[in-house]
This record gives C-alpha cells, structure tokens and sequence, in this order.
C-alpha cells in the first residue's frame, strides 16, 4: 500500500504528460523505479522501452555489484581480524608451550633440593615457597593452552561440501574481478563431520583467497570434496587446486610455520591458522602437488561418528 502511494505522488505532477516506468530489479531483489517522463502525449517505441528496460538492468546490476563488493569487504575485514585474534592465540600457545617444559624441570629440582632437610630449616620453607610458585606458573600456562584450543562446546555436525559451496558463493564478486573459474564438485551423499562452522569457512575462505591471488590474470579454482574409504579411519577429504604459479620448492617446506611469507603486505598467520584448525579438528593439510601449472592443497578431517 506505502509503495502504491509513493508511486501516485510521483505521477500526480505529470499527469498529463506521457510515462514509461520500468522496475530496477536484480533477481528477487526489487531497488526502485526507473521513470522516464515525456512532456504531452507521446508514444513511447519499442525502442525506447527497450532502452529504458537496458538501463534499469544496468543500474539493478550496478547496485547489486556494489553490495556484493562491500560483502566482500566485510568478509575479508573480518577474516584478517580473526586472523590476528588466532595470530594472539597462536603465539600465546607457543610461548606457553615453550614455558611448560621448563617449569617441569623447575618442579622436579624443587622436590629434589628439599630432600635431606628437616621442616625446621629456613631453607625448606623457601624450597616450599618456590614449589608453590612454580605449581602456579604451571596453572597460568595451562590455561593459556586452554583458551588457544578449539572449544568442544562450539562443534556440531557439519556438510563440508555445503561449506565450501557457500564459502565460493560468499566472494563469487572476487572471482569475477579476478577472471577465476571455480568450481566445487561435491560427492553424492557425504557424511557430516563435527566441527566449529566459523573456523571451517576460515579455513575454506583462507585456501580461496591465497589461490586468487597465485592467479594474478585469472584462472580455474577446482575443489573436490569426498570420502577417503581407503584410509583406516573415515575422512572427508578435500582438495582445492589452482592453475597460478605454483609454490618455489624451496619455500614448501615452510609455508605452514607461523609468521613465514613469501608476499610483502602477508602476514605469514593464513596458512598457519588452516593447519592449527584442522588439527584441532582431527584433521590436518598438505602440499599434495604443486608446479608451474598450479598447487594442490589436500585436507581432510574425521567423519562424524554420532
């Protein structure tokens, strides 16, 4: 009823003039009216409708490019602030795991000088003291350990064929201005696997966006995603190629290691966050194949045994 009203007070001051209105329309997406007005009787062409219907296509697609791209920019904005939050955990874990093991040996040499001495000299009460700190150190860094991991809590039972579908559909305007191909095969009834959704579209989102980038004047993105029947333990594997550059071997071995990249505006965190993720999953990635005609990155993570 409002768009009826809105509509009547547009043509009440013209109308005695002559009017050709045609929807701005993308899909099931309907953004205004495209009016064109001609002043006294006149009979609008074949022509000109068609003209007119050009036009409002052109700005329907327009608009719908602009959103798409500020959707774009919103994921990538969000990824590389995750990034930095994982980055913070990432670093948190090692330094803690480098302290841990210290700390055991602090312990031990603690219960080691307090033997042979009696309750009453002062130094077993220091020896006491220090145990007691230590024995707090060790509460500090587990808990750090603690937040770095995947909370259990947050898991529930995931498609991964569906998560890369929507992770591809989610940046399809980056393809586009990037003349990538892709394309995800998914095969026939996959078995869900649990995991955190947020953290597997990181993963996904992460894998695509370092594969658009080897592809600097466009390419073929193929991702695949099956079971693997012939491994002891049932996995969902993926596989996500690119036709770019590949990978220099001498850098291969490296590029999973925090803080390491070969770009100068990287962060060296992207695929070291993948490998952290997929562990915390039961799973894991590597190098499958990589050369001049494109990489192959495979990953895989545990059916679901719910």
């Amino acid at each position: 009823m409002a768009q009826r009203l809105i509509f009547s007070k547009l043509i009440d001051p013209v109308a005695s003039s002559s009017l050709l209105a045609v929807p701005v329309k993308y899909e099931d997406d309907t953004f205004g009216i495209l009016v064109c007005i001609a002043m006294g009787a006149y009979r609008f062409s074949d022509d000109d409708k068609h003209l007119v219907t050009a036009l409002a296509s052109f700005g329907a697609s327009s608009i719908q490019n602009s959103r798409l791209y500020a959707k774009v920019f919103t994921v990538e904005e969000g990824l590389r602030r995750s990034e930095r939050l994982t980055a913070l955990g990432l670093l948190s874990a090692e330094v803690a795991h480098e302290i841990r093991n210290p700390l055991t040996v602090l312990k031990l040499l603690c219960d080691t000088l307090g033997q042979g001495l009696s309750k009453n000299d002062p130094r077993f009460e220091d020896i006491d003291v220090m145990r007691e700190k230590v024995i707090h150190m060790e509460g500090v860094v587990s808990r750090v350990l603690g937040m770095s991991k995947a909370q259990s809590g947050a898991f529930k039972s995931i498609n991964l064929g569906e998560a890369a579908q929507n992770a591809v559909m989610l940046i399809r305007l980056k393809f586009e201005q990037a003349g990538v191909v892709a394309k995800v095969m998914v095969e026939d009834n996959l078995p869900l696997v649990e995991g955190n959704p947020g953290q597997i579209q990181q993963v996904f989102l992460n894998l695509i966006l370092n594969a658009i980038q080897a592809m600097p004047s466009g390419g073929n993105l193929n991702i695949k995603v099956g079971v693997d029947s012939m491994s002891q333990a049932k996995m969902v594997v993926i596989t996500i190629a690119d036709t770019g550059s590949g990978i220099p071997q001498q850098i291969q071995n490296k590029i999973f290691e925090s803080f390491f990249t070969s770009r100068e505006d990287g962060t060296g965190l992207g695929l070291a966050i993948v490998k952290r993720i997929l562990r915390d999953h039961r799973g894991d990635i590597i190098v499958e194949s990589t050369g001049k005609t494109g990489t192959v990155f495979k990953l895989w993570v545990p059916v679901s045994q719910a």
